[in-house]
């Protein structure tokens, strides 16, 4: 950046931009990775400040939870929502997913929060539930309307499809970083989705 600072004092950053800054930070380097006054730095926001603003990191944590919620929605809404085969929306659901832990090593920010979730305040809970159920309403009305146009086997339950997709994400994460590649991680996937998905043939 060659831009010379303008004069005066420095441009106080908005809300959401600081949401945004804060999720990007949580999401790459995992929830618990620094302290409230290192955020607070990293953020250039006083402590102060993000108390006023937040209520402090309880509050903090919950509007990054439900913009990444949204964020998530809207960047897999549009691959489930195409006028594509469901076999096709899958693979490309399953891509998004290895290209999101390429640049996120961490793995899905709700999935960190499940698991740190004893560590969470209660406005990081809700937000969390939240951000879990309308994230699987999507998956649950796209398998649903798949089911209705023969794609899922018709003896499994649309609820358990779609648990089964989501826990792809899961399986991304846990597989790449026990340190299988990625080739072995698809071929994994595929194997078990052909236990509800017609045909086998996934990508």
């Amino acid at each position: 950046m060659t831009a010379l600072r303008s004069r005066g004092r420095p441009r106080k950053a908005s809300k959401i931009q600081i949401v945004e800054n804060a999720m990007a930070l949580y999401w790459h380097d995992g929830l618990s990775s620094r302290s409230l006054n290192e955020m607070c730095r990293q953020l250039e926001v006083s402590k102060p400040g993000l108390y006023r603003e937040f209520g402090g990191e309880d509050g903090l944590i919950a509007e990054c939870l439900t913009l990444y919620g949204q964020t998530a929605n809207e960047t897999f809404g549009a691959i489930v929502k195409d006028d594509k085969p469901f076999q096709f929306q899958l693979s490309r659901f399953i891509d998004k997913i290895f290209t999101l832990h390429d640049q996120f090593p961490e793995g899905c920010l709700v999935m960190q929060a499940t698991q740190e979730h004893r560590d969470l305040g209660q406005a990081s809970l809700d937000a969390l539930r939240s951000a879990r159920e309308s994230f699987f309403e999507i998956v649950h009305h796209w398998v649903q309307d798949a089911k209705k146009r023969g794609a899922i086997a018709s003896n499994v339950s649309t609820k358990v499809a779609s648990f089964l997709i989501l826990a792809q994400i899961h399986c991304v994460h846990s597989g790449l970083v026990g340190g299988l590649t990625k080739e072995t991680v698809r071929e994994l996937i595929d194997l078990s989705l052909q236990s509800v998905v017609r045909p086998a043939q996934l990508h």
